[in-house]
């Protein structure tokens, strides 16, 4: 992650805690714990079933190593933002015309739910 990414995480993060500048200027740089914050893992409810690959694991060829991404796009343009999900692969797999993973599309339902469009799209 760079600099200022990782800057804007933690003033997110600092924000949500109700952490000062002051207290994240301490010497031993460690974020306060807050029991009011509580991440929760709500992928499988939400229709939300993906599996990131990242290359091999020896990470030979540059291009394994960049992995994936994602993006927040309107593809059908109703209003509601989907999500796309750029996954990996092996390079071996590439040069020989096989392709184990695939990237995909979801829908956004509007109520906090996906759909998974991939093989429509």
């Amino acid at each position: 992650m760079n600099k200022p990414i990782a800057l804007s995480v933690i003033a997110c993060l600092a924000a949500l805690t109700g952490t000062s500048a002051n207290d994240l200027s301490r010497s031993d740089k460690s974020l306060p714990v807050s029991p009011s914050l509580v991440f929760e893992d709500v992928a499988a409810e939400a229709g939300l079933d993906f599996q990131h690959y990242s290359g091999s694991p020896e990470k030979r060829y540059i291009l394994e190593s960049m992995s994936g991404g994602v993006a927040w796009i309107d593809f059908d343009r109703d209003g509601w933002m989907d999500l796309y999900l750029v996954n990996g692969g092996r390079w071996e797999e590439l040069v020989q015309g096989k392709r184990t993973v695939s990237n995909a599309l979801y829908r956004n339902n509007g109520d906090g739910t996906f759909t998974d469009v991939t093989e429509e799209a």
